[in-house]
């Protein structure tokens, strides 16, 4: 006597829609399998069990998907909202994510995540984008940031190397950084290294903890840091 299953045929299960019963065996033939094709393209064969409990939704590319939200690919600068939209290709409708971007001239729009993986595009594309002109100097190095080349800076490596945003806080300063001293971006986009967009931190503590101490260590502090206050409020005001 042959098992009989419950027909899936063209029933959606997430970003999977099921076209025919699998002729593939599982296990012990207990359940059922069918093959399925996910709304970006892909085809996965998936136990009935798990289409109807809701274990399987895709085709692995929800698992795929990267978070662009905060990256910077030249002026463009992604930002933390996404869409999903249906995109019909020949007799098929694919489902496509797309980003929200903003360009340095303050102009924003979608963009394909496929087309952001691939670093693209620079710029909003507008013929009268004021950022299509400017080309900024250096690198983005793997982790991010900006590094310009300077052999003669105390805070370069020995290879002439400097993060832009330390390069920008020294010239403020009007000195060369601390060892203890690391430069923070308030937005969290590490190569927009705008001075209003940068903060100086310091892990310097005392090292006793008697009050006599901690009044030495205060001072020296003061002593430090406080013209250095008035700049930062000038670049603020």
């Amino acid at each position: 006597m042959g098992v009989h299953y419950k027909d899936l045929i063209g029933q959606r299960f997430g970003r999977l829609v099921v076209v025919k019963k699998s002729n593939k065996k599982s296990e012990q033939d207990r359940y059922a399998l069918w093959d399925c094709k996910c709304d970006c393209g892909g085809k996965k064969t998936v136990k009935a069990i798990y289409l109807t409990r809701g274990k399987v939704k895709s085709c692995g590319c929800f698992h795929k998907e990267e978070d662009f939200s905060g990256r910077r690919i030249d002026k463009i600068t992604v930002l933390n909202i996404k869409k999903r939209e249906f995109v019909r290709k020949g007799e098929h409708r694919r489902k496509r994510t797309y980003w929200l971007c903003r360009c340095d001239c303050g102009f924003e729009k979608f963009v394909p995540a496929q087309d952001l993986k691939i670093g693209r595009p620079k710029n909003c594309g507008r013929k009268e984008c004021s950022a299509k002109e400017y080309k900024a100097p250096g690198f983005i190095s793997k982790d991010g940031y900006r590094i310009r080349y300077v052999p003669n800076h105390s805070n370069s490596n020995p290879s002439g190397a400097i993060p832009e945003h330390i390069l920008v806080m020294s010239n403020i300063l009007g000195r060369p950084l601390l060892k203890d001293e690391t430069v923070h971006h308030k937005n969290g986009v590490r190569d927009d290294n705008r001075i209003e967009n940068l903060e100086l931190w310091t892990k310097s503590h005392p090292y006793g903890q008697r009050v006599e101490d901690k009044i030495v260590w205060a001072k020296e502090i003061l002593a430090l840091y406080e013209p250095q206050i008035k700049i930062f409020c000038k670049e603020d005001s």
